[in-house]
């Protein structure tokens, strides 16, 4: 639905160059297409959703039970049944914590009886049961993460043998990097490329990407090559490891040119470097997981250009209503944003034809949080065909910015916001008043019946760091913000009907 606006006024007022386009990337969240892809897809994930405690707080009783809910999930294995002592042959033990000795090494709900059956095999069959029961299903992404290093030969749990009881297990439902390689250089030219498959594609497949030290699965990609299994995820802390070789001074060890090229999957820290990370694996078509980030509202996570956002409660994902959808990367040098202002001082009115979408108050050039003197803009998007759009005379009661609850009466939307608090100078902060412009949505002169409680609020979000777009096909109608510019924003975004 969207029509990109504003490319002359964006020549006229150039973005400062402490805004480039480059440091303003971020994402929003779309519907996904029959044509998209796996790497540009936002879902929710669990974290350690094999414990028994966890899963059960979320209304899954066993594994199987919580591949009915989620599709991304996690599996921490150890080579050692305890402390002290090793493990079967050609087995891993599945359980969160280091172990204690007289245990089974297993703590999980997979199929088994907790002595010692219910493996990482047992979890494996669990997910080739749920996949032969529900053929079809969304594409299942498993996180293993590998607690320990790899044993010796003689114990069979070198990464040829975890590739040969994976393969022994899921058979032909797994997907490989050697299959996304296809006829390209290596594997991670290829999701350079963007030859992820599509979703639609995957459907009854499994993909296991190995977390852990840097310096395990570096070794894991030098000992497997093309024949690996399993895609690797590095712990990600700096750009560098998404541009360059994965690994650095904090883990010991880096990935050589050669087995960095079999890198496209990163495990992201959650910290203050997130944001470039997430934007940079999505510029080069890599996946991106973020660990540590519970509690955190998801449309920040989606903002980050994330690709999954691992929850102990995998039902607190959805951005304004979604908890899944394809990741629309964005940069508010395109066209629709209208140019920057102060925010202490701004007035913006969308073009004639055109409705509030989004809004980006973000200064990059002054780390996450920034306050009322720095800039601002909005995002305005075309009206449908045979939509008109009739601004009202006259703009909104103010409201104090630090305590706004407004949505646009009836059948209207946002065509424009402003916070010029002049009775106080060039500068105001959050006790300023902000005011808003709401049009008319009409079809052949007939009001276009959009009742001003339909529709979802977005999560909320830190003001000093807002960026946000509704989903496509939907505009704005409302905003809430509470506190300083350090507060929680949400959105209300609505749906325009069909003709």
């Amino acid at each position: 639905m969207r029509t990109l606006l504003a490319a002359a006024c964006l020549a006229v007022f150039p973005l400062p160059s402490a805004l480039a386009a480059g440091q303003t990337a971020f994402c929003s969240i779309d519907t996904p297409t029959a044509e998209t892809k796996y790497h540009e897809i936002f879902q929710p994930t669990c974290h350690n959703c094999y414990e028994i405690g966890i899963a059960r707080a979320m209304g899954a009783a066993t594994f199987q039970q919580v591949l009915d809910k989620v599709k991304n999930v996690e599996i921490d294995i150890y080579d050692q049944k305890d402390l002290a002592t090793g493990a079967v042959k050609g087995e891993w033990y599945v359980r969160h914590l280091a172990g204690a000795l007289g245990q089974s090494g297993n703590d999980n709900n997979c199929t088994g009886n907790g002595s010692g059956t219910n493996n990482l095999s047992a979890c494996l069959d669990d997910i080739r049961a749920f996949s032969d029961a529900h053929p079809g299903h969304e594409v299942i992404t498993l996180y293993l993460d590998k607690k320990q290093g790899w044993s010796m030969a003689s114990s069979q749990r070198r990464p040829r043998d975890l590739d040969a009881l994976v393969t022994r297990r899921l058979g032909g439902k797994l997907y490989t990097p050697s299959q996304l390689k296809g006829n390209a250089p290596s594997v991670r030219e290829a999701a350079q490329r963007t030859l992820w498959p599509r979703l639609q594609d995957l459907r009854g497949r499994v993909i296991i990407a190995l977390t852990g030290d840097t310096g395990h699965l570096n070794e894991y990609v030098k000992d497997r090559g093309d024949s690996a299994a399993l895609f690797v995820a590095p712990n990600t802390y700096f750009k560098s490891d998404i541009t360059g070789r994965p690994g650095n001074e904090k883990e010991k060890a880096v990935f050589s040119t050669q087995t960095a090229s079999y890198v496209v999957f990163y495990n992201i820290k959650n910290s203050g470097h997130r944001r470039q990370l997430g934007t940079t694996t999505r510029q080069h078509g890599y996946v991106a997981r973020l660990y540590g980030g519970s509690g955190e509202p998801s449309c920040s996570i989606v903002a980050d250009c994330i690709n999954a956002n691992a929850l102990d409660h995998w039902d607190n994902s959805r951005c304004s209503d979604y908890e899944r959808g394809y990741l629309h990367r964005r940069d508010i040098g395109e066209p629709g944003w209208l140019p920057q202002q102060a925010e202490s001082r701004s007035v913006f009115s969308c073009p004639s034809g055109t409705l509030m979408s989004g809004r980006w108050h973000d200064c990059g050039n002054k780390g996450n949080k920034c306050d009322e003197n720095g800039n601002s803009t909005v995002f305005c998007t075309a009206a449908p065909a045979g939509v008109s759009v009739v601004p009202s005379a006259n703009w909104e009661s103010g409201v104090t910015e630090s305590n706004s609850d407004f949505v646009c009466p009836d059948n209207t939307a946002l065509v424009g916001r402003r916070h010029d608090c002049r009775n106080k100078g060039d500068k105001c902060d959050e006790n300023g008043t902000t005011q808003y412009h709401c049009a008319a949505l009409q079809r052949g002169g007939q009001p276009i019946a959009i009742p001003a409680g339909d529709g979802p609020w977005s999560q909320g979000v830190s003001e000093s760091s807002s960026r946000f777009v509704c989903p496509d096909g939907q505009v704005l109608n409302g905003r809430s913000h509470h506190g300083d510019e350090n507060g929680s924003k949400s959105y209300h975004c609505v749906a325009i009907p069909p003709g």
